[in-house]
């Protein structure tokens, strides 16, 4: 049954005579692999060709699959490794959290896999507004010189909250580009590594990377989220790839390997391992998200794209062996974004603690920061007019005016949960300056946590303890207080 819904899958492909490759590929699913192996090409032309549209003479009607097969079981494959579980729901379980901002995914080639599978994710739940665009009349303007002055092509998507998904790869790092990019972005999910093969230089890149992340989050902490996606897994003889290691002799089958044994010799020389371990550490250190996506790849040495890049319609076996790229599976993908989910999510709190702690905490580097911006002051009225400006900062951060939208979910404001819990030292501190009649300190600190902990319309300020954050703005301090549903 899986064969002939394979090869089924197969012959719709070849008379969908779009594609580009049509005299080259002749396939998008290997239906002589088990599992069958799915890829992009079977459903990436539903991202810019609207259902129905003929381009041409030659151009055929586009099968939807990713808005009309909802089921696992549509697909032409099964995953091995996955089971579906409640909590897999998709991108948009992700994006709706989200509203009105600019979401950057960008990396190597296996990000540019996670861009197809989110996108196809999002019509599957009908949540994209406008068509994707790689360049051109579909994409607006701003797009278009943003991709002209950084180098790199950027697809666009938007989508019915608002949500501006961007996309980009395929290659090196390039802090240049990135830095024009991430000017406009608010979240920003990245990977590198798979393009360097030498330990020093992939040290060198990834510092470079997450340092910019960071310094590039901390200029607007409130409103920024950077987030690194972990590396994969590559099932080569011995692990990751080594030059030549795509290589076959002539004739022979692509074989990729159970390449991760958990053996400490082994995984020491495995590129990959070294990789993930400098990312969890870089993440720790820069204080950047880490979305887990490694030990989801390790025992998918069977869904691989293996001897699928033998081009000349796909007859001979044996010009190739990828054991890099990922077959597709909708379960798989939805694992995934399930795991980003709860990065965000926990990256999101952790930041919003963090300007909370700035107030709490006077000797922190964000406050001592601010402090060294600010005209000289008597020594008595310094450390209030400090916290000031640190709430302020931090209030205008999180507190967004973007205008609210019919999709737009509202998450209620727990004022409870968002207040920071005083050390026991400043807590003593301040009992002793309101016996001192000093009871301004008090009302100062009172004042910013309410300035922090909500928001009001269009940039007013809130008013009262309890004041709510308006309709159709998902703070970041309140995504404390999100769980799944």
């Amino acid at each position: 049954m899986l064969s002939q819904s394979c090869e089924a899958a197969n012959d719709a492909f070849r008379n969908e005579t779009h594609h580009r490759l049509r005299g080259k590929v002749t396939r998008a699913v290997m239906c002589d692999t088990s599992p069958p192996c799915v890829t992009e090409l079977l459903f990436e032309h539903e991202f810019w060709i609207k259902p129905g549209r003929r381009g041409g003479s030659r151009m055929a009607v586009a099968t939807q699959r990713c808005r009309n097969w909802q089921r696992d079981g549509d697909w032409p494959t099964t995953d091995p490794h996955v089971t579906r579980q409640p909590h897999f729901k998709g991108i948009w379980s992700v994006l709706r959290l989200l509203p009105n901002r600019t979401v950057w995914i960008h990396g190597d080639s296996l990000q540019l896999q996670l861009h197809s599978a989110a996108l196809c994710s999002l019509l599957r739940d009908g949540k994209v507004a406008t068509a994707s665009a790689l360049s051109g009349r579909g994409r607006p303007a701003w797009v278009n010189a943003l991709s002209a002055t950084s180098g790199l092509n950027l697809f666009h998507t938007e989508l019915v909250n608002g949500v501006r998904l961007l996309g980009s790869g395929l290659g090196k790092y390039e802090p240049r580009g990135v830095e024009q990019v991430l000017a406009h972005t608010d979240v920003a999910i990245f990977n590198f590594g798979l393009h360097y093969l030498e330990r020093g230089e992939m040290g060198t890149m990834m510092r470079s990377a997450f340092a910019q992340l960071a310094e590039w989050r901390a200029r607007e902490p409130g409103r920024r989220l950077a987030l690194w996606r972990e590396g994969s897994a590559q099932h080569f003889a011995g692990g990751a790839y080594f030059r030549g290691a795509e290589k076959v002799k002539p004739g022979e089958p692509c074989q990729c390997t159970r390449s991760i044994t958990h053996r400490a010799h082994e995984e020491a020389t495995n590129l990959n391992v070294e990789a993930v371990a400098l990312e969890r550490q870089l993440a720790s250190g820069t204080g950047v998200g880490l979305v887990p996506f490694f030990e989801l790849t390790a025992a998918r040495h069977d869904m691989h794209r293996a001897h699928f890049c033998s081009y000349n319609d796909q007859q001979r076996v044996g010009t190739c062996c990828d054991c890099t790229h990922l077959c597709y599976t909708p379960v798989f993908w939805d694992a995934v974004f399930a795991g980003l989910r709860e990065a965000l999510v926990a990256h999101a709190a952790s930041r919003a603690s963090q300007v909370a702690h700035w107030r709490t905490h006077p000797s922190s580097p964000a406050l001592r920061a601010v402090e060294s911006s600010l005209p000289p002051l008597p020594a008595r009225g310094r450390r209030r007019k400090v916290a000031a400006a640190a709430a302020r900062v931090a209030a205008t951060a999180v507190a967004e005016a973007d205008p609210p939208t019919a999709t737009t979910i509202a998450v209620p404001t727990h004022a409870a949960a968002t207040a920071p819990a005083f050390h026991p030292k400043h807590a003593r501190a301040s009992r002793a300056r309101r016996q001192e009649g000093r009871g301004h300190v008090r009302r100062a600190r009172g004042r910013a946590s309410r300035a922090v902990a909500a928001s009001a319309p269009e940039g007013g300020r809130a008013r009262g303890r309890g004041a709510a954050a308006p309709r159709g703005r998902v703070t970041f301090a309140q995504l404390q207080n999100i769980r799944d549903k």
